[in-house]
């Protein structure tokens, strides 16, 4: 397990579930907020905090991340589809 896995499952275990999905939120909330003011240094900030967080869940919850892994690869290739025109 690579350092940083390491210290996200240190993180996660401390603060447990409820708290970290409350902090998705929060971190959710400040990237849209960058988005809107069109802020792209704390895009960057608020984007990193976001993955932190989601990279937390998809560790310690692995049948989480195959299913997030599945669902993205579908998202993207249908969007393929409509932009080519065949949706």
């Amino acid at each position: 397990m690579t350092e940083y896995n390491s210290n996200l499952k240190y993180i996660f275990t401390h603060y447990g579930k409820k708290t970290q999905e409350t902090k998705l939120i929060e971190e959710l909330s400040e990237l849209i907020r960058a988005i809107a003011r069109n802020d792209t240094e704390n895009f960057i900030e608020e984007l990193a905090d976001v993955q932190v967080l989601i990279d937390q869940f998809t560790l310690l919850y692995p049948d989480l991340a195959v299913k997030v892994v599945e669902i993205k690869h579908k998202k993207a290739a249908r969007q393929i589809k409509r932009i080519k025109g065949d949706l």
